[in-house]
């Protein structure tokens, strides 16, 4: 696949897109501080990327599958909508105060063995294929309180 956007390895300071940022399968590095997004966030396949930067503001969904070197999401993240997580296998813990408007996909999140205490998710949580499956809906709600989880748990 070549993708003009493939060869982007870092974004300006201070950058504020108003509609979606796009860079699936870039080989972008890091993102800079309090990047302002009003749209969706698309940064499936991105293996460079470690970690997300503080500040971050969204206004729809994040789409971080197949970032397989991810390791930590920033304390306060909050997504509109969707956020997700599938097969970002070296992601070992959800950060504090994170909410998700809609649905959290944790499918195949093979480090991630608990959920952060006030995690918000308004929609489903998706958690097939991680170790969170040995929990009972029960567990999982319990862990995250005082937060919530509105819908069902997907196994």
């Amino acid at each position: 696949m070549d993708l003009s956007y493939s060869k982007i390895t870092s974004l300006p300071d201070g950058l504020k897109v108003g509609g979606y940022l796009i860079l699936n399968y870039s080989s972008i590095k890091s993102l800079p501080d309090n990047l302002k997004v009003g749209g969706r966030l698309d940064l499936e396949g991105c293996e460079d990327l470690i970690s997300l930067p503080r500040g971050l503001e969204l206004g729809a969904s994040l789409y971080l599958e197949n970032s397989t070197n991810l390791i930590s999401l920033p304390k306060g993240l909050k997504v509109a909508h969707n956020l997700d997580l599938e097969n970002c296998t070296s992601l070992t813990s959800l950060p504090e105060g994170l909410e998700v408007g809609r649905d959290l996909y944790l499918n195949h999140c093979y480090k991630l063995k608990s959920l952060p205490k006030g995690l918000k998710v308004r929609g489903v949580l998706i958690i097939s294929g991680s170790p969170l499956v040995k929990f009972s809906d029960e567990e999982l709600r319990n862990m995250v309180k005082p937060g919530f989880i509105k819908e069902q748990i997907i196994r």
